[in-house]
């Protein structure tokens, strides 16, 4: 087993522009950075607490360069207006000519959480509920994108490989979107489960950050892979499967003295990868034990293996 420690390949300019606006803003306990390169600037969307002890922990998003972000959005104060209980899991992904925020309702008491697509640049929009029928009851991340006819589409599952059409509302409207499905049978792996949004190096191919889940003792951690997706002229997608491991540290997989999920070993939680005009290099944020964020930036090949 081949294992890729990002502290290796730290991207310190991102690192001490997230420290900068949670440190002017008083923010504590940051983790789970989503990193997007679009329209020229860069962008993040990041979980915390406005002060010690908060819950539940607050969506923000930020724009600005690699090493300074303007004040950051309180996304969970504007969107707490409209009737949503809480903003979990916030990823960026761009989609056209505009940059999109997903997100979940985090886990709601016997009830069903809600999966949300909102655009944030260059201007901010309603955010708009995905529907699908035969949803889990808690829904966690969707992979969107844009296939080579253009039409919204989504990577719902990864083991199997399950594909989401878009077939209602419309995007950018006040619509909820409807779904379907696209069944295949390919599959990345036993378990893992969609972390990153994709990020394209070709038209046709993409790449996301999946999650691989090891247990002990009714626990379980969090490790990245990487999945490479090849798309046909139909829309279907061939999967391939990097086989080395993505950790921040051998140091941070130790557990916690802190933990907010107490089913929680340990884990390097995948938000965001970017791909660099070159195709050489990719940009990743993630968390650490829901306590502390990482950015690496790692040549395709020390991931590829």
């Amino acid at each position: 087993m081949s294992v890729q420690r990002l502290c290796r390949y730290p991207a310190s300019s991102f690192a001490g522009a997230l420290h900068a606006i949670a440190n002017a803003g008083g923010l504590t306990n940051v983790f789970n950075p989503s990193l997007a390169r679009f329209g020229g600037r860069w962008h993040v969307a990041f979980r915390a607490e406005s002060h010690p002890g908060e819950k539940p922990f607050r969506a923000l998003y930020a724009h600005g360069s690699a090493d300074e972000f303007a004040s950051p959005l309180d996304l969970s104060a504007t969107l707490a207006g409209q009737g949503l209980p809480r903003v979990a899991d916030p990823k960026l992904v761009a989609l056209g000519e505009r940059l999109y925020l997903t997100f979940n309702t985090g886990h709601l008491a016997g009830a069903s959480n809600a999966l949300y697509l909102m655009q944030v640049w260059p201007t901010l929009a309603v955010p708009q509920r995905c529907e699908v029928d035969a949803r889990q009851t808690v829904e966690k991340n969707w992979a969107f994108y844009l296939d080579h006819d253009n039409k919204l589409s989504v990577i719902y599952s990864l083991s199997p490989l399950v594909r989401l059409r878009h077939v209602g509302g419309t995007l950018g409207s006040n619509d909820v979107l409807i779904f379907e499905r696209v069944s295949s049978n390919e599959s990345a792996g036993a378990g893992l489960s969609i972390g990153t949004q994709l990020t394209f190096a070709t038209a046709r191919t993409a790449y996301l950050v999946a999650h691989e889940k090891p247990g002990a003792l009714g626990k379980r951690g969090y490790v990245g892979r990487l999945v490479q997706l090849n798309f046909d002229d139909r829309g279907d997608a061939k999967l391939s499967l990097s086989k080395t491991r993505l950790i921040h540290s051998y140091r941070k997989l130790l557990p916690p003295a802190t933990r907010h999920n107490p089913n929680l070993l340990w884990a390097v939680y995948f938000a965001g990868a970017v791909l660099d005009s070159d195709n050489a290099t990719m940009s990743l944020s993630y968390g650490i034990n829901d306590l502390e964020f990482g950015f690496a930036r790692v040549p395709l090949a020390k991931l590829w293996k």
